[in-house]
């Protein structure tokens, strides 16, 4: 017997197309005895899941027992719905309900076109046999005339039959041999003495220097993506995965920063993945690193997985605020994967967790090795 799930949700409309933040989506929740449930006021979180990241949705309006929402930004692709309330009820219980974003026609003109026409030319051939075999009354004609029977060919010439071989003598029989005896194992024979040692071969000739010759690899990350805040706040308000290393921001207004101390020498800075307002500078994460006196020392517009460097040669050791920028004054929830600021030309893929100075040495050891093409 199947188990009935504890909460359901009804939902008017499963496919829309991805980056359409402006349609709005109904959904009807009911309780175990399936009567409606009115949660306004009442919702813990609201997520969109796609394969086990969450995606935060706060365009949220309520009437009666209806909940209406509007999508944030995000990549096409099916995402589950996961609604908790605040008494600690999940819906829908059995992970049913989902919606399936498909590509927009503006950002996937020529791929949809293209796979309409392969999947046109696929079932016209059975299309239109079917439908000749349902209608051949219209497309048969009327009877020709019988063509004359050709003339037959004349027969081949029988082949002679070949003289049959005389059968060959049968051998005689070989004699039988006797058995013979086995022979006694022989004893086993003295070890032999060691050999002498050949004479050492030449030293070999030094090998090509390494690619990372003129360039050094950053290895501690001075983005902590646990403390994280608001414009003119001091208390963390972003939600994280330190493994994936992925922070989630909700209901920002134009900045969230962070204080971290820098050396006086080059840094670079690489951000994997960001979701920021589509309508905020076509969509791009913008950055902006400032010192203790408000002077920008680095600002620009970031590409994802894309390396950009920061020269503070010169400068003294000291505090300096790196702001992130996903959107402007109409306040904004999305993520930000993997961003890195580190000292060097190189920063490593991932690394939030704290080393210490014998695995640091151990580290920089380890880099100067390849640096020098050993």
């Amino acid at each position: 017997m199947n188990e009935k799930p504890v909460n359901q949700i009804d939902l008017d409309s499963n496919i829309i197309k991805a980056n359409d933040v402006n349609s709005v989506i109904n959904i009807e929740i009911t309780d175990v005895n399936n009567n409606p449930v009115n949660l306004e006021n009442e919702i813990e979180y609201f997520y969109l899941v796609r394969n086990n990241k969450y995606y935060p949705v706060t365009d949220i309006t309520f009437n009666d027992n209806v909940i209406s929402f509007k999508l944030p930004n995000l990549y096409k692709g099916l995402y589950k719905i996961e609604i908790k309330d605040t008494k600690g009820s999940i819906y829908p219980a059995d992970d049913s309900i989902a919606i399936l974003l498909n590509q927009s026609f503006e950002s996937g003109k020529e791929s949809e076109f293209i796979n309409m026409k392969d999947s046109i030319l696929k079932d016209v051939p059975d299309i239109v046999t079917n439908y000749i075999d349902d209608n051949n009354e219209k497309f048969k004609g009327e009877d020709g005339k019988d063509g004359r029977n050709g003339i037959d060919g004349k027969d081949g010439k029988d082949g002679r039959n070949g003289i049959d071989g005389k059968d060959g003598k049968d051998g005689r029989n070989g004699i039988d041999g006797k058995d013979g005896r086995k022979g006694y194992p022989g004893e086993k024979g003295e070890k032999g003495d060691k050999g002498d040692p050949g004479e050492k071969g030449a030293k070999g000739e030094k090998g090509d220097p390494g690619s990372l010759s003129n360039e050094t690899i950053g290895i501690l990350n001075k983005i902590d993506i646990t403390n994280l805040t608001r414009a003119g706040e001091t208390t963390p308000f972003t939600e994280f995965d330190i493994d994936s290393g992925i922070v989630y921001y909700n209901d920002v207004q134009w900045v969230f920063s962070q204080i971290v101390t820098l050396s006086g020498i080059k840094h670079s800075l690489r951000v994997n993945d960001y979701v920021t307002n589509p309508n905020y500078y076509t969509g791009l994460l913008r950055i902006e690193i400032s010192d203790e006196n408000e002077e920008i020392v680095f600002i620009s517009t970031i590409r994802k997985n894309t390396v950009y460097t920061i020269d503070l040669t010169g400068n003294e050791r000291k505090e300096y605020t790196i702001k992130f920028r996903p959107t402007n004054a109409t306040s904004f929830s999305g993520f930000i994967e993997k961003p890195m600021l580190v000292e060097g030309d190189i920063p490593v893929l991932w690394n939030y967790q704290s080393v210490s100075i014998e695995q640091y040495n151990n580290l920089l050891e380890r880099i100067e090795i390849l640096e020098g093409g050993v």
